[in-house]
């Protein structure tokens, strides 16, 4: 049902976001027999994810033109719709403050008042701050825009590196403010870097900004608050987003908090996993969010991901050993293997090349159960596959350490 703007209302569960996050959310507290109500800006379902970054940024990588995006985005957002009705929940268009511990005032073509039971804060980051009016944040880049000139990419972050893949045949210099996708294994880092130089002049300092036509934002967005008034309901935060426990739940007990407006996250997968966390928790459900594996994804040219951690003991096996890889040309790809010569253990599994955001799954798989040197060495894999590699360098480090 499409409400816009009641007098007053009365919910069992309030989301305050319709992005990934708050969406896995709603559906989740409907499943389990709440009335919820979920509240956006924006007409549709599917947050900055879907209208402005994740969809339309992959949909030019591959290939695909902005009608063609736009058809794919309509697509998913009658399938968020449809859903809603599906589990009887309310859409409320407009913005959200808190008034109280239990009540929200929620503003757009009418102003409406929203008393809840728990509520769940979802409402993703805020635009970058421009540095001149030549700025535009990342996610311009893959709606209407045409680069004249030269092009300044501004952060060291995997959104900066897509938008250098998405930008090739421009003249790019991409600033990364220091060190270039730092949370990255500087093994994985050095053949990323290899590629970007090929189409984009790296400097660690930002240069005269003057000298470009364009200047891409592409640093980490902060976390959107300000609209809240949090203060009001006697909620935790500072500048690097709300506090929450390992249940989601804030320091109101009523209120929970999820995806990018928390400390504890920066990342889509983990925005959808502690959305379902959250609405479990809320539904007095024992659920909390493990996050010690969480896989790093980037399609750039080439695509990379990594999973763990790497130390000094880590095994690279080159593509070139696949027969599958080399029928693709993708025999410049790699894959990495981290593991602890003591117990065995794998510790870090890292691929470079196309697929990449694919193939780390195993890895993050074989991470959470702890999987042994000898478990991914023995584990029978489909031939001819890069996927083999895997198998490949587990046995290479086994040799190494026998």
């Amino acid at each position: 049902m499409m409400v816009v703007g009641q007098f007053s209302q009365e919910v069992d569960v309030l989301v305050i976001g319709g992005g990934p996050a708050g969406y896995t959310a709603a559906f989740r507290c409907a499943e389990l027999g709440k009335n919820v109500a979920i509240v956006d800006p924006r007409n549709s379902l599917g947050g900055r994810c879907l209208h402005q970054a994740c969809i339309p940024s992959k949909g030019s990588y591959y290939g695909h033109n902005n009608e063609e995006v736009t058809q794919y985005q309509e697509t998913l957002k009658k399938g968020l719709e449809q859903r809603c009705k599906s589990l009887g929940i309310d859409r409320l268009i407009g913005n959200a403050h808190f008034e109280s511990t239990k009540k929200v005032q929620i503003t757009g073509e009418h102003v409406s008042i929203v008393k809840f039971r728990k509520a769940i804060i979802a409402t993703g980051t805020s635009p970058r701050e421009s540095l001149n009016d030549n700025c535009v944040q990342v996610e311009d880049v893959y709606q209407s825009f045409t680069p004249e000139g030269k092009v300044l990419i501004v952060g060291g972050t995997t959104d900066s590196v897509e938008a250098v893949h998405a930008l090739k045949d421009a003249d790019i210099t991409l600033c990364t403010e220091g060190q270039i996708l730092p949370s990255f294994d500087e093994r994985i880092v050095k053949l990323v870097e290899r590629q970007l130089k090929k189409v984009a002049t790296i400097v660690p300092k930002l240069p005269d900004l003057s000298a470009f036509k364009h200047i891409v934002l592409a640093t980490k967005r902060t976390p959107q608050l300000s609209e809240l008034q949090l203060q009001n309901a006697d909620i935790h935060f500072d500048e690097h987003g709300i506090h929450i426990n390992e249940s989601c739940q804030t320091s109101q007990s009523r209120v929970y908090a999820v995806g990018d407006c928390t400390v504890a996250c920066s990342d889509a997968a983990v925005a959808i996993a502690q959305g379902s966390v959250a609405a479990e928790a809320v539904c007095g459900l024992n659920s909390v969010f493990d996050s010690q594996f969480i896989p790093q994804v980037c399609w750039g040219s080439p695509e990379f991901a990594q999973c763990g951690a790497f130390n000094n003991e880590l095994v690279s096996i080159k593509w070139g050993q696949s027969g599958v890889a080399l029928l693709r040309g993708m025999q410049k790809g790699a894959t990495f293997l981290g593991y602890c010569p003591e117990s065995q253990l794998v510790t870090g599994v890292g691929f470079v090349g196309n697929d990449a955001t694919e193939l780390i799954s195993e890895g993050v798989l074989a991470l959470e159960m702890g999987a042994t040197l000898y478990d991914l060495a023995q584990t029978i894999r489909p031939h001819p596959t890069r996927c083999e590699l895997l198998g490949v360098a587990a046995r290479e480090a086994l040799k190494q350490i026998s």
